[in-house]
């Protein structure tokens, strides 16, 4: 076995939409931001006591306002927002190749050395990797088979924080 992984992928829409996706996700479990959506139900339970009690609206209506936002308007905003970021660059519809070794990673000749790379999170559809600078998505179906997936995962292990969610 070669001790580099080497696999490509294009960079069109759907990519980018999970990625935003898979990022704003992992980012929101593990951010105390998780716990707004909480704090709203709260509000909304007292804004119905008020209005059912009081004749005191106002509460109930911002805390529906603040649920719906929370709860179904906020992916829809940022999908459209990374759409839109999609459009605009100049990685659109790129291919990208990718070479994995012991020195990092090689991303259409750049270099990403390892000590540059934080971590590295598997998740359903693909890895995450975070950087000083960002971030980088590599699809699972980038990888044309589990045995490379597998090498794959065995060298970032040694050379990087690496965590399978």
């Amino acid at each position: 076995m070669s001790r580099e992984v080497t696999f490509s992928y294009v960079w069109d829409e759907a990519t980018a939409i999970k990625a935003s996706e898979l990022f704003y996700r992992y980012e929101l479990k593990h951010s105390p931001k998780r716990f707004l959506g909480w704090f709203f139900i709260a509000m909304s339970q007292f804004g119905v006591v008020g209005a059912l009690k009081h004749d005191a609206y106002g509460l109930l209506i911002l805390s529906t306002v603040f649920l719906i936002y929370w709860y179904y308007l906020r992916w829809i905003i940022r999908k459209r927002i990374a759409l839109k970021y999609f459009c605009n660059s100049s990685m659109a519809d790129q291919t990208f190749e990718v070479s994995v070794g012991k020195k990092g990673v090689f991303q259409n000749g750049l270099l990403l050395s390892w000590n540059k790379i934080s971590s590295v999170i598997e998740q359903q559809d693909g890895f995450l990797l975070y950087t000083e600078e960002g971030s980088l998505f590599f699809p699972l179906d980038a990888f044309d088979s589990g045995k490379t997936r597998q090498h794959f995962r065995n060298i970032v292990k040694s050379h990087a924080a690496f965590t399978k969610e």
